[in-house]
């Protein structure tokens, strides 16, 4: 009878004991390891947000340093009285401040408190100006039809640039009465900037405008707008202007 009952013992443990803790012993595991998981989880999440608060918070660290120094190279450009200074320093403060509205137009603001403010002043309605003039350059218009035609003269010499200029107007006015024709300042504040420093004779265009960019050339050619310097072709793929060619004239 003794052996009777321990053979169904076994029997139970073989065939439901053992088989049941198995379960159980899987279970667990399953659990501890989706808790794990999601512990891992958390935890990257908490180290991806506590890099990014720290990369922000490092930004603004830079941001703040960076207005710190324009400020204090606008006081040092008040106080030593010089317009070249001031100049330089109005130029750093459109370039370095474009995005910070409100903290740019409060140093210039201070800027043009200096003796040399008319000047100041000045300059910053011809950066202005052709900043507007950029913004229309890619608006389309009701009145523009076909391509739109820029032609600058550099400020630095414009006794001899602006004459040409014009004369390039009148010309491509009457060849192309159906496009836009504009004549237009690049100052030379602009001009320092990347994407023009101009220093010679120049038509810019894009791969798909390069027909017309040589028939404008000819125009000028044929008619001797200039004596000594031709405009060199420059092909732009960096910056997209569709429909529109700039001509930079400099000199003779």
């Amino acid at each position: 009878m003794e052996t009777d009952k321990k053979s169904f013992l076994e029997k139970l443990n073989s065939k439901w004991v053992t088989p049941l803790f198995a379960i159980i012993a899987i279970v667990y595991g399953f659990m501890f390891k989706v808790n794990n998981d999601k512990l891992q989880q958390n935890a990257n999440e908490l180290d991806y947000l506590s890099k990014q608060i720290e990369n922000e918070l490092r930004v603004k660290e830079f941001d703040n340093n960076l207005k710190m120094m324009i400020y204090s190279e606008v006081k040092e450009a008040i106080t030593k009285k010089d317009s070249a200074l001031q100049n330089a320093t109005l130029i750093v403060i459109n370039e370095m401040l474009k995005d910070d509205t409100l903290f740019r137009e409060k140093l210039k603001t201070v800027l043009f408190a200096s003796s040399n403010s008319k000047q100041l002043i000045a300059v910053q309605e011809k950066i202005d100006q052709f900043s507007s003039e950029q913004k229309d350059m890619v608006k389309p218009s009701a009145s523009s039809i076909g391509y739109k035609i820029d032609v600058f003269y550099l400020d630095d010499i414009v006794d001899e640039a602006k004459p040409r200029a014009e004369k390039i107007v009148k010309l491509l006015e009457k060849r192309y009465p159906e496009n836009t024709v504009r004549l237009r300042l690049l100052p030379k504040e602009v001009n320092a900037q990347v994407g023009y420093r101009i220093s010679a004779n120049q038509i810019r265009f894009e791969p798909g405008e390069s027909e017309l960019a040589k028939e404008v050339l000819e125009v000028i050619q044929q008619n001797s707008v200039f004596k000594l310097e031709q405009p060199v072709m420059h092909e732009i793929n960096y910056y997209k202007s569709p429909n529109y060619i700039s001509i930079f004239v400099r000199n003779m």
